[in-house]
């Protein structure tokens, strides 16, 4: 009976141990600020769904939060189980790990290796690990949601030890393929490659690997290039817009630093047809600016002007025609703390920008502009809610957002 009773005892001392470290990070959070979205101008109801995911940072330490048109909601909130091994992510992610508790189970969670349709919840990775480099395989894996049904398989990579590392940027089910697109890189270091790799669902085996294009880092300190590959986001168009960016040193911050564009490649890629088509070579006076968006033949890039405001261009692919000041985000600027960080996002039709950085001197504002006509439909700012100070050397970081 002894041991029993200490048992209990133990068990009991456990329960209590957790109610009250749940109860003492409760009560904590009542002592951080509450941030909430004030609404300046225009249609309130377009930030229904949106949820920003960031932390209240002070003293090199970091409290997780979410922020919505409902106030704040900080993660030491949550159940001590749910607090466990968690950090705030994007809200689709985690609505889809939780219904779909049993497909998502040990899968990675960003975007570019998911793709949630209708029908189907399709997830493809090559996961790296420091002791099997060189031996890294495709994950496959998708879920009929008509049926329940999950197919699962993986697959080795051809030529898997030219490159020193993968990166998984896009999948997309079309007729019972998976199209994986991916960017690899050579162990050399001086240039990438972006792949696209096909898969056969019912033999579950790969049926082609394509080069869709290569191109070269610089091999000076100057500079440096980037890539972005962005579907289109209509329904009835399955192709990709793939921007090389070459950039080199400028006393204008940007998204990167004191860096701007100095020659960017754009080509549209179609998947099934493995076809791709040149932009022809945009002539403007000013720097062209990051590819952000593509939807049907338009294609949207950020741009920074000489003051650090930001602005969004966009370029009529059958006109051949470029409109610098489609879209200007007066408040959404650059400043010695974030260095041009901006927070972009297209979503429904509409570009939601988000300034990342809030503290006693630099503001937070969210603008919403209108994809079809460049206007700006809702402007709104985070602000604290009762108190006018955030404290010393504390600030709000917003790193992400998303929508429920």
């Amino acid at each position: 009976m002894t041991k029993y009773w200490k048992l209990i005892t133990i068990s009991t001392v456990i329960i209590f141990s957790i109610a009250a470290l749940y109860i003492q990070s409760a009560l904590a959070s009542k002592e951080f600020p509450q941030f909430v979205i004030k609404t300046d101008e225009g249609d309130e109801s377009i930030i229904d769904d949106l949820v920003l995911s960031g932390d209240y940072m002070g003293y090199s330490q970091g409290e997780p939060l979410r922020i919505d048109t409902n106030g704040t909601n900080y993660l030491r909130d949550q159940s001590f189980f749910n607090q466990l091994g968690k950090r705030y992510g994007q809200m689709e992610t985690e609505l889809l790990q939780n219904k779909y508790k049993s497909f998502m189970r040990g899968k990675e969670s960003w975007e570019g290796v998911l793709s949630n349709e209708a029908t189907y919840l399709a997830y493809a990775n090559i996961p790296y690990g420091y002791y099997r480099s060189g031996s890294q395989q495709f994950e496959i894996a998708v879920l009929n949601k008509e049926t329940d049904k999950t197919i699962s398989f993986e697959h080795a990579i051809p030529n898997v030890g030219d490159y020193y590392y993968f990166s998984v940027m896009h999948v997309q089910l079309v007729d019972n393929k998976l199209l994986v697109i991916t960017e690899n890189g050579p162990p050399e270091g001086n240039s990438s490659e972006l792949h696209l790799y096909t898969f056969n669902l019912d033999e579950q085996v790969l049926i082609s690997d394509d080069v869709i294009t290569t191109y070269q880092h610089p091999v000076d300190n100057m500079g440096y290039t980037d890539m972005v590959a962005l579907p289109n986001d209509s329904m009835e168009n399955n192709t990709f817009a793939i921007a090389h960016q070459k950039y080199k040193e400028s006393d204008v911050p940007t998204k990167y630093g004191a860096h701007e564009i100095v020659e960017q490649e754009v080509i549209i890629y179609d998947p099934i047809a493995k076809s791709k088509q040149a932009i022809e070579k945009i002539e403007t006076d000013i720097d062209m600016g990051e590819l952000i968006a593509y939807s049907g033949k338009q294609l949207y890039f950020q741009q920074v002007d000489g003051k650090g405001s930001l602005r969004i261009a966009e370029y009529d692919m059958e006109e051949s025609k470029l409109k610098n000041n489609f879209m200007s985000l007066p408040g959404i600027t650059t400043t010695e703390y974030m260095m041009g960080e901006f927070n972009i996002k297209v979503h429904d039709g509409h570009l939601y920008a988000i300034t990342p950085f809030k503290d006693n001197e630099n503001k937070s504002f969210v603008m919403v502009g209108s994809m079809d006509t460049g206007e700006i439909v809702y402007k709104g700012e985070i602000v604290t809610k009762g108190i006018n100070s955030l404290g010393e050397e504390r600030f709000l970081s917003i790193h992400d957002f998303s929508w429920k």
